[in-house]
């Protein structure tokens, strides 16, 4: 009998606790309300929006309910990522590769010029508008003064001044001939009714040229009065570069010269008129 009664009693210890165990849960969670641990399960949404947990809100893709990223997260900007396809190639074409990593040389649209396209710096240009031998430059010049019309007297073919005879012929020394200029050529009237003379110095270089104007320019250069019965209406001296023009000849004729000899050379020195009429 007595050990019927005890049967009874872990009988019935037995069903109180499994009906506490199936019981009904406060709030539908666990027990005591506290449902932390469906909260954080894995597949679970975070409603409180606390990320401290490793569910479904840490993973990439995972629903955030309160907004917040997780790590990891790429945040949705409300804009479609870019496809790789429709990206705008910034690179340009390179000759034999793709832009990034070809052989480095980008098209850029334009075509680059041509050696033979390029500027010569070596003739050409205000530089290299007189060059060449004086006789050969004196030569042109009087063949551009006739194509242009000026009324000179027939001029002999250009010639050097003889060496022993420069400062009458030329206006300079022999010393400074020797010392400043490289070469020269002269051409005179053909005949002597009239002082007309054009004369080409050749400078060792341009400085000489500007000292050579200023010789033959001064007073004990070259001579407008030598001619003794004639006179020249005007005489001028002017330098480009390496070369120097003299020109004792009718004023419309030196004018015309002049300005011949500043748009071959490209531009000119100061010109000097030291002889304007009798």
């Amino acid at each position: 009998m007595k050990n019927i009664r005890i049967l009874c009693i872990i009988l019935a210890v037995a069903v109180v606790c499994v009906l506490a165990a199936c019981g009904p849960r406060d709030g539908g969670g666990n027990p005591g309300g506290d449902d932390s641990a469906l909260a954080n399960r894995p597949g679970a949404e975070n409603g409180a929006g606390d990320n401290s947990s490793q569910g479904e809100s840490s993973s990439p893709g995972g629903d955030n309910a309160s907004g917040g990223d997780g790590p990891g997260r790429v945040p949705d900007t409300g804009e479609d990522s870019p496809n790789p396809s429709d990206t705008p190639n910034t690179g340009g074409d390179a000759g034999s590769g793709d832009g990034g990593s070809g052989d480095g040389n980008a098209d850029s649209g334009t075509s680059s010029p041509s050696p033979s396209n390029s500027p010569d710096s070596g003739s050409g240009g205000a530089e290299a508008g007189l060059a060449g031998a004086p006789g050969d430059i004196l030569a042109k010049l009087i063949s551009d003064l006739q194509e242009a019309g000026a009324e000179m007297p027939m001029s002999m073919p250009p010639m050097a001044a003889p060496e022993g005879g420069r400062q009458n012929a030329i206006g300079i020394s022999e010393e400074d001939y020797g010392r400043y200029v490289i070469d020269d050529a002269q051409s005179i009237a053909g005949i002597g009714t009239f002082a007309h003379q054009i004369i080409i110095y050749q400078g060792v270089d341009d400085s000489a040229a500007a000292q050579i104007k200023r010789i033959v320019s001064g007073e004990n250069g070259y001579d407008p009065s030598k001619w003794i019965c004639v006179f020249p209406e005007k005489v001028v001296a002017v330098d480009a570069g390496s070369y120097v023009l003299l020109i004792a000849s009718y004023r419309a004729v030196v004018d015309m010269a002049v300005e011949i000899f500043e748009e071959t050379a490209g531009g000119t020195g100061e010109a000097i008129t030291f002889w304007d009429g009798v």
